[in-house]
């Protein structure tokens, strides 16, 4: 396995720059406060890639990354009790990725984030008291970047964008087929929490509600299709005796995997897009009590309460063919709504002088569900015309059929350019 030049050729370049800063004083002294702070990252790396069996695609490729992340913040003491904050920090980076040894498709993922944040405690001699508002804006896409790279975009000898792949593991060229994808994030979140000394105990509370607002868009194969052929003794002969086994264009075609150019995860509108919002409201309620039982050993005994309103598309039934597996997969998916969480721990300090102390514990705990699970899941119980969808035409599966009604679209074994015209041609 071949992961970098061979032995002897010159050391490709790298380079990375990183330069930052940051500056802050205060406004009003002992009260008002301020921080600013700044960095930007610049990479110039290099991917090797390793393709033995044909010619002109050995060699290394750039894989430019770019990151710039600034922040800055406020800090305000109201009062000797009460003291509050607001905090701001940006983050946008690109990076090529995705291809190396025989795989020269590259894509790009480009992020661009920001969230602020404001916050206030108060305490006294008993009670803590800390509050919390944050908002979350978070966007990404994956887009084809053969041109940031300098792979090749395509094979086509007339430029149409094609995806080339000689199976298995031997060549792949030209746009990838994860790209184009978008994912756009706002999170809305309120955070409480409280606690209060009485006697030998501590007792602490709180709560937490986060409104999440999402939106995906994924068109797999959407840059372009891709045609497929195999690597064998059969196919060589064939390339050798149609131009030469050395170029992959002169081996057989197997197969072709088309992409419908759609893409949106939902039907419900949000990020002002007509389609792909997925929506969740997540509450979180929890009490606590920390109990000094004896000088050494100390009790912690809690109870956390968790919701999600969406945690897996429970508002829109499944499609009618799972139920032909299993009548347990019918309808709609069941939303928890009794999700306790009882948590119970101790520490003892054996021979109370805090060199030797056992701590043990026991809860449950409930996690919640990836996003982009339920995102990809729902649009498999959505009518046709808004999911993505990847059909591979072949010898086998020569038809492409309309997701709408099953009649035929075309059928690669009779060629007919009218759509619908499934003979002759």
């Amino acid at each position: 396995l071949l992961l970098g030049p061979a032995p002897g050729t010159e050391k490709p370049p790298f380079e990375r720059q990183n330069f930052g800063g940051g500056l802050g004083g205060y406004i009003i002294k002992d009260r008002l406060f301020w921080h600013l702070g700044g960095e930007r990252t610049r990479q110039n790396g290099q991917q090797f890639t390793n393709v033995p069996n044909f010619d002109g695609f050995t060699q290394n490729f750039p894989v430019p990354l770019r990151e710039t992340n600034v922040g800055g913040r406020l800090d305000f003491n109201v009062t000797q009790n009460l003291r509050t904050f607001y905090r701001f920090n940006h983050n946008d980076n690109t990076g090529v990725t995705g291809f190396g040894l025989t795989d020269l498709a590259a894509f790009a993922n480009a992020n661009f984030t920001n969230w602020h944040v404001v916050g206030a405690d108060y305490n006294t001699a008993r009670w803590t008291h800390s509050l919390r508002y944050s908002y979350l804006n978070f966007n990404n896409a994956i887009v084809n970047a053969n041109s940031l790279a300098g792979t090749p975009a395509t094979l086509d000898p007339a430029g149409n964008p094609i995806l080339l792949e000689i199976t298995t593991g031997q060549l792949i060229v030209g746009p990838d087929a994860v790209a184009p994808q978008t994912t756009f994030q706002d999170n809305q979140q309120v955070k409480y929490h409280a606690s209060a000394t009485t006697g030998n105990h501590t007792f602490r509370f709180g709560t937490s509600y986060n409104h999440i607002v999402a939106n995906g868009f994924a068109s797999f194969f959407g840059n372009a299709p891709r045609i497929r052929s195999a690597f064998n003794a059969a196919s060589v002969a064939a390339a050798a005796a149609n131009g030469g086994a050395r170029n992959p264009l002169n081996f057989p075609l197997t197969s072709i995997r088309l992409g419908n150019g759609l893409g949106f995860a939902s039907e419900k509108a949000a990020h002002n897009l007509p389609f792909g919002g997925f929506f969740n409201d997540r509450i979180g309620l929890y009490a606590q009590d920390s109990w000094k039982i004896k000088r050494n050993f100390t009790l912690n005994l809690g109870l956390r309460y968790v919701f999600d309103s969406n945690i897996a598309n429970n508002d829109l039934a499944r499609t009618p063919k799972l139920a032909e597996f299993s009548q347990d997969l019918a309808g709609k998916i069941d939303r928890p709504a009794d999700l306790f969480a009882p948590q119970a721990g101790f520490a003892w300090d054996i021979f109370s002088d805090g060199k030797t102390v056992i701590r043990g514990g026991a809860g449950i705990f409930y996690d919640s569900n990836i996003i982009n699970n339920a995102l990809f899941d729902r649009t498999l119980s959505l009518p046709p015309g808004l999911g993505n969808d990847t059909p591979s035409l072949s010898v086998v599966t020569p038809i492409l059929t309309n997701p709408a009604t099953g009649g035929c679209l075309f059928d690669v074994t009779q060629y007919n350019s009218a759509p619908g015209n499934c003979s002759g041609g």
